[in-house]
C-alpha cells in the first residue's frame, strides 16, 4: 500500500444507520472532484446500505489511512472502495 501524501484533501462522509450507529466513507478529493460525483456517491451509498447522510468531517489522524494499488481507501472505521461503484 502507498501512503497518501496530500493529507489536507482527505475527509470523511458520515452516515447514520437505523440503529443510530455512525459509518464513515473516507474520500480523497483527487478521486472525486465535482459536487455531482460526491452527491452521486452519497446517494448510492445511502440507498444500498439504508443509511442516512448526516455530514462530513476532515480526517485529522492520518496514520491509519492508506491506499492500495486498486484505488481503495481504508480507515480503522470501515473499508470502502470509491472506485468500485
Amino acid at each position: 500500500m502507498n501512503r497518501i501524501e496530500d493529507k489536507k484533501n482527505v475527509f470523511n462522509l458520515i452516515f447514520k444507520d437505523n440503529n443510530y450507529e455512525d459509518w464513515y466513507i473516507t474520500l480523497h478529493t483527487t478521486e472525486l472532484k465535482t459536487e455531482e460525483e460526491i452527491m452521486s456517491l452519497i446517494n448510492y451509498y445511502s440507498e444500498i446500505n439504508d443509511r442516512n447522510f448526516i455530514g462530513y468531517s476532515p480526517v485529522d489522524i492520518m496514520d491509519d489511512l492508506c491506499e492500495d494499488n486498486e484505488g481503495w481507501y481504508w480507515t480503522d472505521m470501515e473499508y470502502v472502495g470509491i472506485n468500485a461503484w
